[in-house]
This record gives structure tokens, sequence and C-alpha cells, in this order.
């Protein structure tokens, strides 16, 4: 919040930001107090430190639909509208979703568009894919976001492959990637990068695309990992829109230098970060937190550019100065 002198009077301004990390913060859950329901699946290990924190709360972001008439309306007609009826052209899916079992009064459009009027209030919307005693899928049942972890796991070719656990009446129930299907905006941190291109048959005809979801903080991790890169020094590598791709510091991946808080107060920052989208390569000094501390300090920044593909990011090598 900025106060300003307009006449007489103080002005107070909040940037939308700055509301919703007040009014929406997260509220963190400690898994440790809920009693385990069916098989476990994730490690203790995992669930302490690897549990993926949404940055907005989502059941507070569900209460609006409560406490808001005219918003929980909008919700409503844009998932009524989006969800009309299902069809599928892979025959296989189709027979699966006729076939499947749904919750009492619900079908394939009701549940989906379920998921997507959760989706639309807070950002993520979620399906649980029920299996019979035969291990097989045998039907779909919803899962409320706030009642949602997500734990953060790589497959081993480093896609991400989280998997899940329902916290309900102080119970926690695991889930695994395969049993959940899961969509969501960007409300949780992202910083994953995409490549994809068309795919051909031998007639020349386009017959689908082939992507590839990379994280750029597990690649470069894995690659600096044997370097010695001096307790005076940190590497941090962003993108020309100021996203952070990686820091030495975990907790600045997937912000963004020009509109995140954590960089608001810091005006020397904001320039050099303006003049390094600018330029290719070059140097400068900012003020910022001592890595891992609070306490401000003087740090040079020298940068250079790697591209691929028509995208550029900007490495960044900074010391602080004594």
């Amino acid at each position: 919040m900025r106060v300003m002198r307009l006449g007489g009077y103080n002005l107070a301004i909040s940037s939308v930001s700055d509301l919703i990390e007040s009014k929406y913060k997260p509220e963190a859950i400690d898994l440790s107090k809920c009693q385990r329901v069916g098989k476990q699946l994730i490690s203790k290990a995992a669930e302490t430190k690897k549990t993926v924190m949404a940055p907005y709360s989502m059941s507070k972001l569900l209460n609006l639909l409560d406490m808001d008439e005219y918003h929980s309306g909008c919700i409503d007609a844009l998932s009524m509208a989006t969800v009309m009826q299902f069809e599928c052209k892979n025959k296989q899916v189709t027979a699966w979703m006729e076939a499947a079992e749904f919750p009492a009064c619900e079908d394939q459009t009701t549940i989906l568009a379920e998921m997507i009027k959760f989706y639309l209030a807070c950002g993520n919307g979620f399906l649980i894919k029920m299996r019979n005693a035969q291990g097989q899928w045998m039907g779909l049942e919803r899962m409320l976001p706030s009642e949602v972890q997500i734990v953060e796991n790589y497959d081993e070719f480093g896609f991400f492959r989280p998997n899940y656990i329902q916290i309900k009446n102080n119970q926690k129930k695991d889930f695994a990637y395969a049993d959940i299907v899961h969509i969501k905006k960007s409300t949780h941190r992202s910083n994953a990068w995409g490549l994809a291109c068309p795919a051909h048959n031998r007639r020349g005809e386009l017959v689908g695309s082939i992507s590839l979801l990379i994280k750029p903080d597990w690649i470069v991790n894995r690659i600096i990992k044997d370097a010695n890169i001096p307790p005076s020094h940190e590497l941090w590598i962003m993108e020309k829109t100021g996203m952070m791709l990686f820091d030495l510091d975990e907790n600045e991946i997937g912000r963004n230098l020009f509109d995140d808080p954590l960089y608001a107060d810091y005006a020397s920052l904001l320039s050099l970060g303006r003049e390094i989208v600018r330029e290719d390569s070059g140097f400068g000094e900012y003020v910022f937190q001592r890595q891992g501390e609070e306490q401000k300090v003087v740090k040079k920044a020298v940068w250079d550019s790697i591209s691929l593909y028509g995208t550029t990011w900007r490495v960044v090598i900074a010391e602080e100065l004594k």
C-alpha cells in the first residue's frame, strides 16, 4: 500500500496484487495431524518438503460464490454455457464415458460443468477417476479444490507428474497422478516452458503435434550441480517478460520481477531489470536482499543471453559488493 498526499488529504492506494496477497493468502495445512485413509502413496518426507503451496487460498475464493450473488451468477452462467453436451471422436473414450458411474443425479455434462465452475471460481478444477476392486477406472467423482494438496513429483524423464492428497474431515487420502483430472489457470506460480512442432505423415498431411514441457530450474540445477559458484555470487535466469525461470533462492522462481510485491520497493532492481530486458548483455548495480536473508545490500550484476526458436533468456550473475 502506498500513501499519497492529494490536496489536504492522505490517499491510500493498494494494488490488486497487494489486496489478493492480504485477503486471499493461503493457509498452510499440517498434514501430520491428519489421519490417513486408504493406501499410502506419498511419503512423509514428500508431504513435508514437496507440497506445492498455491499463491491464493482456493477455499476463500470459493467462498466468494456464497458471499457475492452477482459473482456466483456469472460463474454459473459461464459454466453452464461451456459444457452443454459431451462429444468425443475417440470411440474408446466415448464408450468409457457412457459406461462410467457418476454420483447420484449426475451425468457427463453436469460433472464436467461442475469442474469448469470451480476452475472459473478459483483457477483449479479436479475430478477423481474412481477404480473398482480390480483396479480398473469405472467412473468420475468431483473433488473440491479446497480439499486438495498438490505434491511435487517428476517422472524419469523430468516431466512434472504431481501426486495429490485429499484433505477432508481431518483425514487425508493419497491419489496418484494418473487418477486425477486437473485443469488449472496460472494461480500456481509456474515457470514451465514449452516446445511444440507440427507432425505430418508421409503425404505431408497434418496429423497432430508433438509438444515438450520443460522446467528450466530442474534443468539448470542439474547443469550447475557440480559448478563451483562462490557463496558471494548468485545466478538467476529471466525471461524478457520479467518471469524468473531460475534462481538459487527457490522462493523467487516463478515470480515476475515487474509485478510481484516482493520486488516493488526496490527501484534500482526494477530499473536494472528493464535494462536487462532491452539489452542482450551488459552490467549494472542494484539494491536487494542478501541471499537467504532480509538485509538490504548492494549487488553488481552482469548478464548475457541465450536463445532457442525465437525465445530469449537473460542469464544473470550477481555479486554482493563489500
